[in-house]
């Protein structure tokens, strides 16, 4: 609750009308005595890079001035949400944590969270990157391409599958 709160009073400091993961994500990540910060330096994430990049994207949204109201919440939080009730179910939780908020912007984060980790680990990529075939044929785009290299990186979002594709 204190995250979501964090969140929302810094979508509201920069005047963001709506309330994304990436607020979410920032507000995990200032927590002083949070498990985010250490789940990510035990990853190997730099949690300073990943802060960084979060709050650069955040400084890019569209703000409007003289809004006093709170931001709406995303589509995309709103999934996030809905994802962390049911991982905290899943585990035998009452109460939905920073854990079950962190795995499920793991697991349902978007696009952009996705770029700003690989950002964050010094994985240089390109995003919404077009696709094409030996004739030159459009098949495609990718989310991401791992620059220098032939590897993309495609964010399905739950909403896009059923629990039995997500499970294979």
């Amino acid at each position: 609750q204190e995250a979501v709160q964090e969140a929302q009073s810094d979508a509201r400091a920069r005047g963001n009308a709506e309330l994304t993961s990436e607020h979410l994500l920032l507000a995990l990540l200032k927590q002083n005595d949070g498990v985010v910060v250490p789940v990510l330096q035990k990853l190997g994430v730099n949690p300073e890079a990943v802060t960084s990049e979060v709050s650069a994207a955040l400084s890019r949204r569209p703000s409007v001035s003289g809004a006093s109201a709170d931001a709406a919440v995303s589509r995309d939080l709103t999934r996030v949400f809905d994802r962390s009730f049911e991982i905290a179910k899943e585990f035998g939780d009452e109460y939905v944590s920073t854990e079950h908020f962190l795995l499920a912007l793991a697991e349902s984060g978007g696009e952009t969270a996705m770029r700003l980790f690989h950002d964050s680990m010094d994985v240089p990529v390109q995003p919404q990157v077009d696709l094409f075939d030996d004739n030159g044929l459009f098949i495609g785009r990718a989310d991401l391409l791992v620059t220098g290299t032939y590897q993309v990186h495609e964010y399905d979002g739950e909403h896009h599958r059923n629990k039995t594709q997500h499970r294979t």
